[in-house]
């Protein structure tokens, strides 16, 4: 959120189905110029001092629970929003075909179009490739393609039947039953579709393979001799009964504790789950209409399945334990075989591992902005003590804590005495000195604050604070040091009361000395409200601004300002993206750029992220969209990386929080190229967490991120600062 500069640097009537899940019964606005209104008698004027101290309870680092989800990496094209893409078979169109959605049910899109019956899709481990059954070729084979149905190829071309293929952990291999030797057999192949090798060969009929998490086992069933439910070593060897009755369709949970399934042992159709070995069999089907083909989200929270529980086979969605029913299709026709996308880059490519460390208070505590000192260490700026957000004033404590490399706290320091206070920003400024930016409380019984400047020595020990603002409400978004050695400030100067029930407010742009005293100070905007977020030094002695401005408070757009290195304005353009646009950062490139972190439609309740790039000028270069449209994304930071890409961080929306009338968020980060193309994207939340934010990320000199924000761990009432580190 507060930016500061680069640290360092439906039934199918399949013919070849040998079981099968069906029912048993920006644009840039035009180029326009403002001058700034003149500088009043109260802007700019220190007018206090406060004090830091010592946090009088010391809070604690501690390792998040395991519970947190593995990192997901996501495909350009395709943002699987940390819950994965839910592939299926659809008869919508009156022909089966493969379909993809959003783990909500939203967004479905047909990835097949074939007179041909499509069907049983199964994901690649790394999430970006679907293999399916498909009789296009005269007889039912594999074939497999990308996640958004390009680069089709058939991998099996045999006249038996090849059905229900199960990619491998490690994504090298595909098991599949077939009839190629007479009964159906258990095969794998590879993915090249060379080295097929036989596994199974019995007088009965074997079917279903699914892989082991750790690839080390199949399991799968049995039909007419010696019928049941079996484990064997991936190689086909040492095969164990552990099911004398036929769990159909099943499907390891992704921590390998767990076996979900179908079976009509009792007379109908219903999901189970067991233990690998078939001990504790439990039913979670609640209705005797037929459900089956189960498939586990990717944090193993939940479980995707078909159920004919209306008029036709419909996809609904499941807690592991059998509880909170969502129907996620309803498309008056059979809709099965559902298949979730696992957690993107699990398998196939290099697991990450995040070091990841609370600080965690008695209320809410925020981090806001990260710098990466010289000597290593990790310094966060943000707000303890935050007992929830009032009306104007946000209470708590300004907050400083300095983390070592491995996530343990060295040390913490509070701010503002017995004001409320916020740091939003904080940069290196010298040999172990720091300056950090917020608002403080301008008294005890105003609804006012200011800009509060801060330096502090390497022991978080304050060598001076500066107070600058007017009667209303005042923040301090960003700082950053000038060449001359002084500092630039930028955020917001609001009304003291407020007009038509809007506080209006300006851009208050302010330059200090090297002491933090006042050099001059701008406020900038002629319409109802103006935001600034991002600020940076040009190389003309000038400065760029990023935020928003508001015609009315529900038609808001993105502005970037340009002045001259007395604040005046040069020029300024817009960017109209939605109904309530604004820029939360900004950074200026290396090659000269500048690239802006966007929101679009803000209001809507399911904003969009964007990434706005142009010259010196102004001139668009191009405007990308991150991520899908209108999903809840946001992206609070911006960075320039090493390789001269993009590093952006923020948050997206994930549902609701069980049950809670209350939106859930997942912290996101997303890496670009230097056109703004997604590189990779991780998501991190879920699984045992209501709430988790990025607001701000720096990068070690090796390459490594380390991001911040906050995390919400389900059931608690208040937040913790999330610290996160991560190979680059």
């Amino acid at each position: 959120m507060f930016r500061k500069p680069t640290k360092i640097t439906a039934l199918l009537v399949i013919p070849f189905l040998a079981a099968s899940c069906a029912k048993i019964e920006p644009t840039s606005m035009p180029v326009k110029t403002t001058t700034p209104p003149a500088i009043t008698d109260t802007v700019g004027v220190p007018v206090k001092t406060a004090t830091s101290e010592n946090a009088q309870e010391s809070p604690t680092s501690t390792v998040l629970p395991t519970s947190l989800p593995e990192p997901t990496r996501s495909l350009d094209v395709l943002d699987n929003r940390g819950e994965g893409l839910i592939a299926y078979t659809s008869l919508q169109g009156g022909n089966a075909e493969i379909f993809i959605m959003k783990a909500d049910g939203s967004n479905p899109i047909q990835l097949t179009d074939n007179p041909a019956y499509d069907a049983w899709p199964t994901w690649s481990p790394d999430g970006s490739q679907i293999a399916f059954v498909s009789d296009r070729a005269g007889n039912p084979d594999i074939f497999v393609m990308n996640a958004d149905g390009t680069n089709l190829r058939q991998l099996t071309d045999h006249p038996a039947n090849d059905i229900w293929p199960e990619w491998s952990p490690d994504g090298t291999q595909i098991a599949f039953p077939s009839r190629r030797d007479g009964n159906f057999e258990i095969y794998v192949i590879n993915v090249d579709g060379t080295n097929l090798q036989r596994l199974t060969n019995t007088p009965g009929h074997e079917d279903f393979p699914a892989w082991s998490p750790d690839g080390t086992k199949i399991v799968y069933t049995r039909s007419e001799i010696d019928r049941g439910t079996y484990v064997m070593n991936a190689d086909g060897s040492d095969e164990k009964r552990i099911l004398y009755s036929i769990a159909l369709e099943p499907a390891w949970s992704p921590d390998g504790t767990q076996i979900a399934f179908g079976s009509d042992h009792e007379g109908f159709r219903g999901i189970y789950v067991m233990d690998p070995d078939g001990s504790n069999l439990k039913k979670l089907s609640k209705t005797r209409a037929g459900e089956n083909c189960p498939t586990w989200s990717p944090d193993g929270s939940q479980i995707a399945f078909a159920s004919w529980r209306g008029a036709d086979g419909e996809i609904y969605v499941m807690d592991a334990d059998g509880n909170h029913l969502e129907q996620l299709t309803s498309n008056r026709s059979e809709d099965e075989f559902p298949a979730w996308q696992p957690s993107l880059g699990d398998a196939g490519a290099e697991k990450i591992e995040p070091l990841t460390s609370t600080y965690s208070g008695q209320y809410n505590d925020r981090a806001f902005d990260i710098l990466v000192t010289s000597e290593g260490d990790s310094l966060i700026a943000g707000l303890t003590d935050n007992t929830g957000l009032s009306h104007r004033i946000t209470p708590g404590r300004a907050l400083l804590v300095k983390i070592d490399p491995e996530g343990s706290i060295i040390w913490d320091k509070k701010f503002g005495g017995d004001l409320d206070a916020q740091f939003n920003s904080i940069i290196q400024a010298g040999e172990n000195e720091y300056v950090l930016l917020g608002q403080i409380a301008a008294s005890y019984a105003r609804n006012e604050t200011d800009l509060y400047l801060v330096k502090v020595n390497g022991d978080g020990e304050e060598i001076w604070s500066r107070t600058f603002g007017g009667r209303g409400m005042d923040l301090g978004m960003m700082v950053l040091q000038t060449r001359e050695g002084g500092y630039i400030l930028v955020g917001d100067q609001a009304d003291e009361f407020p007009t038509d029930d809007i506080f209006q407010s300006k851009i208050y742009l302010i330059k200090t000395d090297p002491e933090g005293n006042l050099i001059w100070s701008q406020t900038l905007g002629d319409k109802v409200m103006y935001i600034g977020w991002g600020v940076a030094e040009t190389p003309d002695g000038g400065f760029v601004i990023a935020g928003w401005e508001a015609k009315t408070i529900d038609d808001r757009d993105v502005i970037l300002i340009k002045t001259d290195e007395l604040g005046e304005i040069e020029w300024s353009r817009t960017w109209d993206l939605g109904e309530r646009d604004g820029s939360f950062d900004m950074v200026l490139t290396s090659e000269g750029a500048i690239v802006m972190a966007c929101i679009q439609s803000m209001g809507s309740g399911a904003p969009s992220a964007v990434l706005i790039k142009v010259d010196l000028y102004g001139n668009e270069i191009w405007h990308k969209l991150i991520g899908e449209e209108g999903v809840g994304n946001t992206l609070w930071d911006i960075l320039e990386d090493q390789d001269g890409g993009y590093l952006a961080v923020g948050d997206t929306h994930l549902g609701n929080v069980p049950g809670k009338n209350e939106d859930m968020h997942g912290a996101w980060m997303v890496k670009t190229d230097m056109d703004g193309e997604i590189l990779w994207q991780h998501l991190f939340g879920k699984g045992g967490y209501e709430q988790a934010h990025f607001y701000g990320a720096s990068i070690f000199p090796d390459g490594e991120y380390v991001l911040v924000g906050d995390v919400t761990i389900s059931g608690e009432d208040y937040s913790d600062i999330l610290w996160m580190k991560l190979d680059g």
